[in-house]
């Protein structure tokens, strides 16, 4: 298979971009830090495509789509990694967080399923996280942007469905993953590593899954934060 990962220089993206590579996958990388993937693409002696792309700049995505159709000559899946968190109640990062997870992850979305709507065929995978389900202090900006892309992603599916379209869109929900991201991981429980996160996401993309926890346990958790009064969830989290 062909991938197109945006975001991938660490963290889950890395991970992913690794795990396909030793399965003998097509790929190219995107990411903004051009020379994480150079490090990358040594590591895997040369094997993957790399573009430096910042995902919220859409001639930036365009351009990124083409390079990775040209090199692979056409592209199967496009995973959509790219995103920042924050931990600050200060409206200029909550603005960063905004310009990646909501425009960012938008632009990269739409363009992918143009691309697979013009050939009848594809598959959008999104990574959001099971913050999605609610709203949290202090990085509420990173879970009300998750639940954008939520919607986004349902909001896609339906539209191949009433189309009558060949494209799968699936979201990935990882819950507490060793990434870069992760902030006090050692208060934290579940916490997976990113190569078997990479492993999850690659096994719910072979079985193109709607929706997919990683790992999947996280599936209780996330029930109790969709249904659990907030004056309860304000007692028992951190």
């Amino acid at each position: 298979m062909k991938y197109l990962i945006f975001g991938a220089s660490t963290g889950i993206g890395k991970a992913l971009a690794e795990e396909l590579y030793q399965k003998g996958h097509d790929i190219t990388l995107a990411s903004r830090r051009i020379h994480l993937l150079e490090n990358i693409k040594q590591n895997l002696e040369g094997v993957p495509n790399i573009i430096s792309c910042d995902i919220s700049q859409e001639e930036q995505v365009k351009q990124t789509i083409s390079y990775a159709d040209k090199q692979m000559s056409g592209i199967d899946i496009i995973v959509i990694n790219a995103g920042v968190g924050m931990n600050e109640q200060i409206l200029k990062e909550e603005l960063k967080v905004i310009e990646t997870n909501v425009k960012g992850f938008t632009l990269a979305a739409r363009k992918a399923f143009d691309y697979f709507s013009n050939r009848n065929k594809g598959h959008v995978v999104g990574i959001t996280s099971v913050a999605r389900f609610r709203g949290f202090y202090p990085s509420f900006a990173y879970s009300a942007s998750k639940a954008y892309d939520h919607i986004y992603l349902e909001g896609l599916r339906h539209q191949a469905m009433r189309e009558n379209l060949n494209i799968y869109i699936s979201e990935i929900m990882p819950g507490f993953i060793d990434t870069p991201i992760l902030k006090n991981k050692e208060e934290l429980f579940w916490v997976a590593s990113a190569q078997k996160a990479a492993n999850l996401i690659i096994r719910a993309i072979n079985r193109k899954a709607n929706k997919a926890f990683i790992p999947g346990k996280w599936w209780l958790p996330a029930f109790l934060l969709n249904w659990l009064p907030q004056k309860f969830l304000v007692k028992i989290l951190p």
